[in-house]
């Protein structure tokens, strides 16, 4: 079931795909949260998780990103720590940029200019404690098809129909709210009324529109 809307890797603005390229393997530390920048960073291939830490200290999922999308941006351009922690899902490759590498394209493509600072404002407009589009009003089943749902839309699924992009059980549970052992029970049920398969730590979906049903209007 590979997903032909998954996104193709890349930059969000090719002329920006010239930075000095670094690979990371799974679980490698990108930056810290309260960390000040002096780079940010650009997705090109892999996914990264964006956290924060609460005051019982415990991991609350922000942001899952994917080819395109931009980490550390704002603490980049306001000189203030980072709101979250960026830490590689897989292995991913990332575009970095510098200062001065990163003025240099400013001031010589001013419609990119317009494109950064526009999203710039629409972060200042997002709560720090935004959590991602399937962390909805909506009970725990709806928001785990939701999840799963995003990951396949958003890195798409291999020949075997598994999410090329699979989250830990207690990762799942950060994001939604709940606990590992719910997310096991509820992935257990899912299996029971034929959308997924898991076996190990892999998920096999069955099918996108019996999930998308599951969380819809």
């Amino acid at each position: 079931m590979s997903n032909p809307n998954q996104k193709d890797a890349g930059c969000l603005h090719p002329e920006m795909c010239s930075g000095q390229e670094i690979r990371l393997r799974k679980s490698s530390l990108i930056f810290e949260e309260g960390e000040k920048l002096t780079s940010f960073y650009i997705v090109k291939e892999g996914a990264c998780l964006l956290s924060s830490l609460s005051e019982k200290n415990e991991q609350r999922i922000h942001r899952i990103l994917g080819p395109g999308d931009i980490m550390g941006k704002r603490s980049f351009f306001t000189g203030e720590g980072a709101v979250s922690s960026a830490q590689a899902l897989n292995e991913v490759t990332l575009s970095v940029y510098s200062a001065n590498e990163m003025m240099g394209f400013l001031k010589s493509q001013p419609g990119l200019c317009q494109e950064v600072m526009a999203e710039l404002i629409q972060d200042g407009y997002r709560s720090e404690d935004e959590e991602p589009v399937f962390n909805v009003h909506k009970d725990i089943t709806q928001r785990l098809a939701a999840l799963l749902h995003y990951l396949a839309t958003k890195f798409g699924t291999n020949s075997a129909n598994e999410l090329r992009v699979q989250l830990k059980r207690i990762e799942m549970a950060a994001v939604l709210g709940t606990s590992p052992e719910y997310i096991t029970n509820l992935l257990k049920r899912f299996e029971s009324w034929g959308v997924i398969k898991g076996y190990k730590n892999k998920i096999q979906l069955h099918g996108l529109e019996q999930l998308e049903s599951m969380f819809s209007p």
